[in-house]
């Protein structure tokens, strides 16, 4: 056990103010980590500002809240607080933090129609019966909305950050560890919003470390070298993906477009990408296995056409193009009209050269659990029996439950649903 002289020893009091309330996409992150799906976390979201009037509206894509809004927020912090939803907090009054690096910003909002999702402050008075009649999945989604929103109005972190620096000869070279810890003076804001910080207590930012001086001797009990191998990335979960769609201006080179892209805040909207999700998975281009989301071969075909004939289609850039030309129409630098000629002119010339290169996928189709269930109750009429492998093939399903006229020139006639379905777009088209 050799001995070796501390190289540096310090400590600094450090402050950590809490993160902004919640937009859409992070309650999606969020509730990804509970398994939920960006359709179930929108769906439940939804249910409590539409049917329980509780939280403010819930596809909103930023995290600010408007400054006219502190006083609405503060008599919210004192129902919670003052309410016994949290227990044991000894916060007095809210913290109010303005500008950009705060809370409430107006320049935040800025082309913005919708701000933060909090607690309504209209229903303030009637918190703990709305909440008494929540389901789980509701009372789960509410309290982390609720939660996140009282962080934010919470005071700071405060704690003692501690850097440990030692000189280790080895192999008569000197080589320097570091090491950094942190111990907590005032949990602050953590008090409340601790449950949903990922646990990150082996790491040295989180450790504890024992109290040294500088220059204090200490020994070197033992010393190996590890042999480590790199992992591939890993697949993406729908809460990875989402900001993925989010961010994806990190898949774009150009300084120009990665800032318009960034900007747009990246492919979809909040309340579009989980749509895109859920359709993916409904075309068979995306499965789930154990929460991982994988692409199926009919994806991969796609992609590798795409790649071959038409690989602008899959370039993030290409939104950004968009969103620049977009752009010019604000300037008045060029016509609506003109812009969505581009477009069409742009789709046309893709959609000809996949066209007349002939080119096909080989899709197998599932069919719905409605499909499913009518194909099942009419087989039981009829004596039929289906394989598992029919019963996820929808092209067998449907043309066992709708065969084709064999008549030349005549179409099949639809279904009684099919026209019921048809005249009421007729009518509401006149």
């Amino acid at each position: 056990c050799s001995h070796n002289r501390l190289a540096r020893s310090s400590q600094r009091h450090r402050r950590q103010a809490p993160g902004k309330p919640v937009d859409l996409p992070s309650l999606q992150k969020q509730a990804a980590k509970w398994g939920w799906t960006a359709k179930k976390t929108l769906d439940v979201a939804q249910a409590l500002y539409e049917i329980h009037k509780l939280t403010t509206y819930p596809r909103a894509a930023v995290r600010y809240l408007p400054e006219n809004m502190v006083e609405g927020a503060s008599a919210v912090f004192a129902a919670l607080v003052g309410g016994g939803y949290v227990k044991d907090l000894d916060w007095q009054a809210p913290t109010i933090r303005t500008g950009k690096r705060g809370v409430f910003s107006d320049a935040g909002l800025a082309g913005e129609s919708h701000h933060a999702i909090i607690l309504n402050p209209a229903v303030i008075d009637q918190f703990s019966k709305i909440i008494a009649g929540l389901n789980a999945d509701e009372r789960k989604l509410f309290d982390f909305i609720a939660k996140t929103f009282l962080a934010a109005l919470g005071p700071d972190y405060e704690y003692h950050q501690t850097q440990i620096a030692i000189s280790v000869p080895v192999s008569g070279q000197t080589i320097v560890f570091k090491t950094v810890g942190r111990s907590t003076i005032h949990s602050g804001w953590r008090a409340v919003y601790g449950e949903f910080i990922e646990d990150r207590s082996s790491s040295d930012s989180e450790a504890e470390l024992s109290q040294v001086a500088d220059d204090e001797s200490v020994g070197i009990s033992a010393g190996n070298i590890d042999a480590k191998k790199t992992k591939a990335p890993a697949r993406y979960t729908e809460e990875s993906l989402i900001e993925a769609m989010q961010n994806a201006w990190r898949f774009v080179y150009d300084e120009g477009q990665r800032a318009r892209l960034k900007e747009a805040k990246g492919i979809g909207t909040p309340a579009t990408r989980d749509t895109i999700i859920e359709g993916l998975k409904k075309q068979s281009f995306l499965s789930v296995t154990k929460g991982k989301l994988f692409a199926s071969d009919t994806a991969m075909q796609l992609y590798h056409l795409l790649q071959d004939r038409c690989p602008s289609l899959l370039d993030p850039a290409t939104t950004a193009t968009m969103e620049a030309r977009l752009d010019d129409i604000v300037r008045g630098s060029a016509g609506a009209d003109e812009i969505i000629k581009e477009i069409c002119s742009s789709a046309k010339s893709a959609i000809d050269v996949l066209d007349g290169q002939g080119a096909k996928l080989d899709i197998q189709r599932k069919p719905c659990p409605a499909i499913v269930k009518a194909a099942k109750s009419k087989a039981e009429r009829e004596g039929k029996h289906f394989t598992r492998a029919d019963l996820v093939n929808y092209d067998t399903l449907r043309a066992y439950l709708w065969p084709m006229k064999e008549r030349a020139g005549e179409p099949s006639a639809p279904s009684p649903a099919q026209l019921k379905l048809a005249m009421m777009i007729a009518e509401r088209l006149g």
